[in-house]
């Protein structure tokens, strides 16, 4: 009678310990989007029932993310900031694969969540979830204008993300700048994210390119910064060809003008001496006249 209830003892322990559950330890996700956790467990034979909890453990408290209790899913007890947003993939359970798909993520998303699946007997693993928002819209300006000779310049560079990054400048030959010629801040939005605005002296000139880069664990951005001289407005072709247009129309209209003016000048003249010669004959006439 020992004998068998040993062996119904190990039997049992075996059936358990044949029963684990697999994930994997970490999960990285990017701010708004999508973010799907796998975990795997032996699919049986279909007749026990099954039941998945998933948990996030910390931050604390601990609070509940979704729960299916023999087959059925029950939300009474679900954490309000996941509500609406967490979902299983049913379809994928009879694989063994318990799939909890967390869309539109948070950075409060983050922590370390636990699977625990029943079916007879009972597993859990725990995972750990790290949400980001890469600094990608590095906004990147000269604050000064530069000139063909080295002078001093304040570059800056402003971007967005989590989490806090630090920025690393290098100049034209891809040589790291010191620290002591940087200056690096940050405020952080109504969202969770940072705003970090980066600064560094150069002595620059026209034609130099600085960079500065967004550094953190799981992601690195980059903005160049080209120095150039001030550009001047581009001119379309139409503008040059209406411009060209209206000086050679301008300059015909002068001429016209001036010719119109001329003749009318010429034509009093002739007119003047005209009368000049008619008065003058007359005149002769009269003395020529008077003396006979």
């Amino acid at each position: 009678m020992k004998t068998v209830i040993l062996l119904l003892f190990f039997l049992l322990s075996n059936s358990k310990a044949l029963f684990t559950v697999e994930m994997s330890p970490n999960y990285l996700a990017e701010l708004h989007e999508n973010v799907t956790m796998e975990c795997r467990f032996p699919p049986g034979d279909g007749k026990a029932v099954l039941s998945v909890f998933w948990e996030r453990l910390s931050p604390p408290p601990r609070v509940e993310v979704y729960k299916m209790v023999d087959g059925r899913k029950d939300v009474d007890s679900q954490d309000p900031q996941f509500r609406g947003r967490v979902q299983l993939q049913d379809d994928e359970l009879t694989k063994g694969r318990a799939l909890l798909q967390i869309s539109d993520v948070k950075i409060n998303d983050s922590g370390t969540y636990q699977c625990l699946v029943e079916m007879g007997a009972g597993d859990y693993k725990q995972t750990t979830l790290t949400v980001q928002a890469s600094y990608r819209n590095i906004t990147a300006t000269a604050l000064q204008g530069c000139s063909l000779s080295p002078t001093p310049l304040l570059l800056q560079c402003q971007a967005a993300g989590f989490p806090k990054a630090r920025v690393q400048w290098t100049d034209t030959s891809s040589s790291v700048l010191p620290a002591s010629r940087t200056n690096t801040s940050h405020t952080m939005t109504q969202d969770g994210l940072y705003i970090v605005t980066a600064q560094v002296k150069v002595n620059g000139s026209c034609g130099e390119i600085y960079n500065c880069s967004y550094i953190t664990k799981h992601s690195v951005t980059s903005a160049f910064i080209h120095l150039s001289a001030p550009s001047f407005p581009k001119i379309s072709t139409l503008s040059v060809i209406l411009m060209l247009g209206g000086a050679l129309l301008g300059m015909a209209l002068c001429v016209s003008l001036g010719l119109i003016f001329k003749k009318r000048g010429f034509g009093r003249l002739q007119g003047r001496k005209q009368i000049y010669v008619r008065r003058r004959a007359f005149f002769e006439h009269r003395r020529t006249h008077g003396k006979s």
